[in-house]
């Protein structure tokens, strides 16, 4: 067996590449990490907004609707009776 011989130029160059690729590593994991919070974050913010407005068209459509009806409602009811009795 070979013993390998380190030279303080080699150590420090390890040493420094291995530092580099740790920090790109960690950097991506929470760029990741902290990305995919912020994407979930405004996902449901943008999904609340969405139902939001769903919800208050529905209501104005539904409040249409009730005039209508009232509306339908009170014309049936409006009958004349005395153009039958006559």
């Amino acid at each position: 067996m070979k013993k390998v011989k380190w030279t303080m130029h080699q150590a420090i160059l390890l040493l420094v590449t291995g530092c580099t690729l740790f920090a790109i590593i960690a950097q991506t994991v929470a760029f990741e990490v902290i990305s995919r919070q912020q994407i979930r974050r405004e996902s449901l913010l943008s999904n609340d907004e969405t139902l939001q407005r769903m919800e208050a068209e529905l209501n104005s459509y539904k409040g249409d609707w009730q005039i209508s009806s009232i509306e339908i409602s009170s014309s049936n009811y409006s009958y004349d009776y005395s153009s039958k009795n006559g």
